[in-house]
């Protein structure tokens, strides 16, 4: 009897997990990839978002800015009014003053 006897199925049971391992690293450096391109995905989106962020902070401060110059040319023109009506009261006052003192004389 030949005392050295191959076994088929054992050999083939290990080059069957050879393949499995083999497929098992391909998988793994495809997820490692995978992974790696996630990462580098979310750090755009990060640093979009931050630039959007900044833009729109740009945006509305101009816009502040626009506010604040239109309030204070509204102020203007509510005093340029104020000071007009005033000087027409004093003129009124001083032409009805004027007629008060033709009118006793």
């Amino acid at each position: 009897m030949n005392t050295k006897q191959t076994n088929p199925i054992g050999s083939d049971a290990i080059r069957r997990i050879a393949e499995l391992e083999a497929i098992n690293d391909t998988l793994r450096e495809a997820l490692s990839s995978k992974n790696a391109h996630i990462a580098m995905l979310e750090e755009r989106l990060l640093t979009m978002s931050i630039e959007l962020a900044s833009s729109r902070a740009r945006e509305d401060e101009q816009n502040l800015l626009l506010r604040r110059r239109s309030s204070q040319v509204s102020m203007h023109n509510y005093l340029v009014q104020e000071r007009e009506l005033d000087q027409r009261l004093s003129e009124l006052f001083t032409s009805s003053n004027s007629l008060k003192l033709s009118v006793k004389s």
